[in-house]
């Protein structure tokens, strides 16, 4: 018990963290660039602000519209939360 009194905010403040934003509003999706010059395809990280997370896919990034729809265009049973700034709400039919 002694340990865990030592440890407890540790525990409580990554508990927290886990379940908000951590500061961090911008998307975690990846984008396709078509380059002009070699004709080829880059993939480069989205710049959009991040508004959306999954309850089902492992990690707990946020995702734009775009990102969120094109990452879970096989998986449409997962449960997909918005970020109303204070907490996340469940979009419909989802969870």
């Amino acid at each position: 018990m002694k340990l865990w009194l030592e440890e407890r905010e540790e525990y409580l403040r990554e508990e927290m963290a886990s379940e908000g934003r951590r500061g961090v509003s911008r998307c975690c999706g990846w984008k396709d660039t078509t380059q002009v010059a070699s004709g080829g395809v880059d993939r480069v990280q989205c710049a959009e602000k991040g508004t959306y997370r999954c309850i089902d896919c492992d990690g707990s990034g946020l995702y734009c519209d775009d990102c969120i729809q094109e990452a879970h265009l096989f998986s449409p049973l997962h449960r997909l939360q918005v970020s109303m700034l204070l907490f996340f709400r469940c979009i419909q039919y989802t969870c």
